[in-house]
């Protein structure tokens, strides 16, 4: 089952246009609407998924975590 979705996001990707990806990359103005907090840092992070691409996203953390400390 994996496998086959695997395959479907494969082949949906492979069946973009270049322009497609082109028009991706321009951040539109509104783009960044969301809600803002003091209480929360946010960290940009990249990391490679299983089919070594790299995947980007924030990363939200408490303002006042202790690093040194262990959370659950």
């Amino acid at each position: 089952m994996k496998t086959m979705f695997a395959t479907l996001a494969v082949s949906a990707i492979l069946g973009m246009s270049s322009t497609a990806f082109a028009a991706v990359t321009e951040k539109p103005a509104d783009a960044d609407n969301f809600y803002k907090s003091d209480k929360v840092t946010i960290q940009k992070v990249t990391f490679p998924n299983q089919y070594k691409m790299n995947i980007a996203g924030n990363l939200f953390m408490p303002e006042n975590m202790d690093q040194s400390k262990k959370y659950r």
